[in-house]
């Protein structure tokens, strides 16, 4: 999926959730490169690297035939799906102007809505699609009224059904292929600095695999863990990239020693071209 391997990826007939999940995943030359390296080092130092799909993201994203999503697989209410992104959400800005305590501003009802996150004059338009949530309805949200997190009625048996996908995509998954942790590129490619108004820069900057990173949103709302370290810099553009390690939940001491042990091979972290030295005798 993420090393330009898998054949199936973004084949089915309406991948993804929103954006450009699902889709498939076109990794930089240089990147690939990287891997190749990293793979090569790992390997030489007795590390068994098998290539394998990711159910964990296909599940979630429909990226193939066959393959489900979150909202159709059925162990995720929409209903859920629903309140997370607008109840839950409008509590948690919520109670952070609360918590931030300004005196100005201490509550999502008297926030502005449409300069939350304004578009800026002349920029291309965004490309979210269904995942885009405009940040006004939840101004107006707030305005008739905050629901507490605790009174949301899905949230008990949607982060049920969140955790029961991610024991059978991932930690089962891991179990039966014997895999101490997942590896892969952090990112595709990277995004041209003139991607706001550059419709090829976006193109690129809007792709899986660029838009966020690789692992979408299943990453995070399914409680995986992972640790990302430098994996090099690529050689055709000068940019970074790191290597990513994924794992069972509360398997973070196991990744850190392992993604610590890959480190210990050799820093590829280098000191960023136009920073200036440190003035040491401060």
């Amino acid at each position: 999926m993420y090393i330009n391997a898998d054949p199936l990826a973004g084949t089915a007939e309406n991948p993804g959730i929103g954006g450009p999940t699902g889709q498939r995943i076109i990794t930089r030359a240089s990147v690939i490169d990287l891997w190749q390296a990293a793979r090569k080092a790992l390997e030489a130092k007795g590390a068994e690297v098998i290539e394998v799909d990711f159910p964990l993201v296909s599940n979630c994203e429909g990226d193939r035939p066959g393959a489900p999503t979150v909202f159709t697989r059925g162990l995720v209410s929409k209903e859920f799906m629903h309140d997370e992104l607008w109840e839950l959400s409008a509590w948690a800005f919520d109670d952070f102007l609360r918590a931030n305590g300004d005196p100005k501003l201490n509550r999502l009802a008297d926030v502005d809505g449409p300069q939350i996150f304004p578009h800026d004059p002349g920029t291309l338009p965004n490309r979210e699609d269904d995942l885009a949530a405009g940040m006004d309805e939840y101004v107006r949200m707030a305005q008739r009224g905050i629901t507490p997190w605790d009174q949301i009625a899905s949230l008990p048996d949607g982060l049920r059904g969140l955790e029961q996908t991610r024991k059978i995509d991932l930690e089962q998954w891991m179990d039966d292929l014997g895999l101490d942790a997942v590896l892969f590129p952090t990112v595709a490619d990277v995004g041209p600095a003139d991607a706001d108004v550059n419709p090829e820069s976006a193109d690129i900057a809007w792709s899986n695999g660029v838009w966020v990173a690789n692992g979408n949103l299943a990453i995070r709302h399914l409680g995986v863990p992972t640790v990302t370290v430098p994996m090099g810099v690529m050689a055709d553009i000068g940019m970074p990239v790191g290597l990513t390690f994924a794992g069972r939940a509360y398997d973070d001491s196991a990744l850190l020693s392992i993604a610590s042990a890959f480190e210990a091979l050799g820093s590829k972290r280098q000191i960023p071209p136009r920073t200036p030295p440190l003035n040491t005798a401060l």
